[in-house]
């Protein structure tokens, strides 16, 4: 069991290592289209009837201009047992604002998390 938690947790913080996509070049050092990923935590591990649940799920949320999770909306989702908790998990996610103009503006963000 320990191992198969291990797994899942190593899996699972690959997935929120990778920075998101930014959508257009970046031709200016003022300028960081979309917000990158400064530091995310993996939601806890559901388990039913004796198995680790699985899915993925689509949220939208607001990037601040500090770098908070705010307005966050759950798109979609596969398997509604991992929807509470990885909505907790991602409102204490911190991020490095996108930047226009030199000044950090606040970003709708659309995440994909694919929990297996």
């Amino acid at each position: 069991m320990k191992s198969l938690l291990r797994s899942y947790f190593l899996s699972l913080a690959f997935l929120l290592i990778v920075p998101l996509p930014t959508s257009a070049a970046q031709n200016d050092s003022s300028e960081q289209p979309a917000p990158t990923v400064l530091r995310a935590f993996a939601p806890e591990p559901v388990e039913f009837l004796g198995f680790i649940q699985k899915g993925v799920l689509v949220f939208e949320f607001t990037v601040t201009e500090a770098g908070d999770v705010s307005n966050l909306k759950l798109v979609s989702s596969t398997n509604s047992a991992l929807d509470d908790g990885a909505m907790r998990t991602i409102k204490q996610w911190k991020f490095n604002p996108a930047i226009k103009h030199g000044k950090r503006i606040s970003c709708r963000v659309t995440q994909t998390l694919k929990i297996d």
